[in-house]
C-alpha cells in the first residue's frame, strides 16, 4: 500500500518529507491488506496563524487566504473511495502545526509532527469505515489496527528518523531500478487522457519532481492540481481564463519578457504548465497556448545563450526545452 501525506495551505500545495516517517512505515510494509485498497491520499489542510496584513504575500492573494479560511477549512473533512481503483483521498484539518510552520525547511523531521499526522490518519481511516463494502479485498480491522500499533514504531530520536529515511530511500530506488521509465513515474494514468503519452512521448516530461519538467517546479505542479478540479470549465475558451486568473492571484505579468524577476519565472513556468496540462488531460492544445509557450521557451532559450553561462544545470535546462518544443510543434492543436 501507499500513502502520500500532502501539504494545503492557502498559497501551497504539495509533498515532500515534511511527515516522511509516517508516509516510510506504511510504504516499508511488505504484508498486504487486500487488493481493495492500494493508495491513500491524505492532504492535510494547515492555517495560517497570522492574518493576511503580516503574510509576505502578494495583495492579489488576498481573495485566495480567504476562501481558504472561511470556506475550504470550513467544508473539511472530504472523505471519498474511488472502489476502481482503490483509492482513498481524504482532506482534513491539521491543527497540530500551523501553515507558516509546515511550509518552511523540514528537514531535520519535526518528530513530533510525525505522531499528530499519525493520529489525523488514524482518526480518518476509521471514519471512512462504512465507505468499504463486505466484498471489497480489504481485510479493513486487521489494517486499522496496524496502524495503531505503529505509534510504537515511529522514530523517538533524529538519528531513528535519519534511519527510516534512508531505508525508505533505498526501497523506493530499488523498486524504481526494477520498473521502466514509464512506471517509474509512479503516476496513476487513469488521471490523464488516454492519448496523452502518445502526445507528450518523453517521460521526463512528465515527472513530478524535476524542476524543469513542466507540471514538475512547484507552480508546474500547482498549477496542473487546481486545473484538473475545474478542468471541463476551465478548458472553454482554451484555458485563457485560467490563465488570467493564475496572473492575477499569483501576481505575475503574463507579459514579462526574459530576466531575473520572480514575476518572469512564475510567468515563464505557468504558461508551460498550462500547456503540458492541456496535453496530458486533453490530448490536446489551444492554438493560442502552443503558439504562446513555443514563443517563450524560443525567447527563454535565447535569453541562456547570454545569461548563466556557468551554470552547472544549464546544459540539462536547455535539453529540456528542446524536449517542451518538440512537443508543442508537433502536438495536436484546436
Amino acid at each position: 500500500m501507499e500513502l502520500n501525506l500532502l501539504i494545503h495551505t492557502f498559497n501551497s500545495f504539495g509533498g515532500g518529507s515534511t511527515f516522511g516517517s509516517v508516509m516510510a512505515l506504511v510504504d516499508l510494509h511488505e504484508e498486504s491488506f487486500g487488493d481493495g485498497l492500494k493508495e491513500i491520499e491524505l492532504q492535510l489542510y494547515f492555517k495560517s496563524k497570522l492574518p493576511f496584513a503580516k503574510q509576505r504575500a502578494n495583495a492579489s492573494l488576498r481573495e485566495l487566504y480567504e476562501e481558504f479560511h472561511n470556506k475550504n477549512c470550513n467544508m473539511l473533512p472530504i472523505r471519498r473511495f474511488m472502489r476502481k481503483k482503490g483509492e482513498l483521498k481524504i482532506q482534513a484539518l491539521a491543527e497540530f502545526a500551523a501553515a507558516e510552520d509546515v511550509t518552511g525547511p523540514s528537514y531535520p523531521l519535526n518528530l513530533e509532527w510525525q505522531v499528530a499526522a499519525l493520529d489525523v490518519l488514524i482518526r480518518e481511516v476509521e471514519a471512512c469505515r462504512r465507505k468499504f463494502k463486505p466484498t471489497d479485498d480489504i481485510r479493513f480491522n486487521e489494517f486499522l489496527d496496524w496502524l495503531r500499533e505503529q505509534h510504537g514504531n515511529l522514530p523517538k530520536t533524529q538519528k531513528e528518523a535519519e534511519e527510516l529515511d534512508k531505508r525508505w530511500r533505498d526501497a523506493e530506488d530499488k523498486k524504481r531500478e526494477q520498473m521502466d521509465e514509464w512506471e517509474s513515474l509512479g503516476l496513476n494514468w487513469d488521471d490523464y487522457h488516454e492519448n496523452a503519452r502518445d502526445v507528450v512521448s518523453d517521460p521526463r516530461l512528465w515527472s513530478q519532481g524535476h524542476d524543469f519538467s513542466p507540471n514538475g517546479n512547484d507552480s508546474g505542479a500547482d498549477l496542473i492540481y487546481m486545473f484538473r478540479a475545474e478542468k471541463a470549465r476551465w478548458a472553454r475558451g482554451g484555458g485563457n481564463a485560467f490563465y488570467q486568473n493564475l496572473a492575477r492571484d499569483w501576481g505575475f505579468d503574463s507579459d514579462a519578457k526574459p530576466d531575473d524577476s520572480n514575476s518572469y519565472e512564475m510567468k515563464r513556468e505557468s504558461i508551460i504548465g498550462l500547456a503540458f496540462a492541456f496535453l496530458k488531460l486533453f490530448a490536446y492544445c489551444p492554438d493560442w497556448l502552443a503558439n504562446e509557450t513555443i514563443q517563450t521557451i524560443e525567447d527563454y532559450k535565447t535569453y541562456l545563450g547570454s545569461h548563466y553561462l556557468d551554470w552547472p544545470h544549464r546544459d540539462l535546462c536547455l535539453e529540456y526545452q528542446e524536449a517542451m518544443l518538440k512537443c508543442l510543434t508537433s502536438c495536436p492543436r484546436k
